[in-house]
């Protein structure tokens, strides 16, 4: 039995008793039923890292809607921001690439580069340069390189909220407005919910 400041700290009953307990892949089972102290600890810490990015996201996304309503893209937003306040999306993607890297894993250290990429290549409408390549590619990266490593903790739900969103559009609303900020948007949602989900899985020994 694990022990953390004098309480043992389950969290997974007992296979006895929830028949769920067995499908717990074996990486996460500890010791059969607790987390070391050190695995519970780094969980709780980047439990912090989950929240900054929720903060970062609905701050900026909520005043950006404040300003000027709902965009064509999230990214948009650096053409609609005066010249004084564009850094704020810089620090809008960083505010969320940046937290991505110190997760401990490589594929989100990988999505947290794309991420501060697309908030450093700012100026995607240029047509003549390679800004607009990288910041689609690090949109590309950032986004969907989470979702698919979700799957190798069997968490399905992200993509399956991603492929929902994109039916939705293709087979009854192909007139909605802002289609890609409404896509971004839920694309977040989805793998806030699956990090949430996921995170106890990487610490857990």
């Amino acid at each position: 039995m694990t022990f953390c400041g004098g309480f043992g700290v389950k969290l997974f009953s007992d296979p006895v008793s929830d028949p769920d307990r067995g499908n717990v892949p074996e990486r996460v089972k500890g010791d059969g039923n607790y987390f070391t102290p050190i695995s519970l600890c780094l969980i709780l810490l980047v439990m912090e890292l989950l929240i900054i990015q929720l903060l970062v996201f609905v701050s900026y996304v909520g005043y950006i809607v404040s300003k000027f309503g709902v965009l064509p893209s999230i990214s948009d937003s650096w053409y609609s921001l005066p010249l004084s306040n564009k850094w704020l999306f810089t620090f809008f993607c960083w505010g969320i690439g940046i937290p991505m890297l110190l997760y401990g894993t490589l594929p989100l250290f990988f999505s947290g580069v794309g991420l501060s990429f697309v908030g450093a290549a700012t100026q995607f409408k240029m047509m003549e340069s390679y800004t607009k390549q990288i910041h689609f590619i690090g949109a590309g990266i950032g986004m969907g390189v989470p979702t698919l490593y979700f799957l190798s903790f069997d968490v399905y739900f992200p993509l399956l909220m991603q492929i929902w969103f994109g039916l939705y559009y293709f087979t009854t609303h192909r007139d909605m407005k802002n289609v890609l900020w409404w896509f971004e948007i839920v694309s977040f949602i989805s793998i806030m919910l699956g990090l949430f989900k996921t995170i106890p899985l990487f610490y857990s020994l």
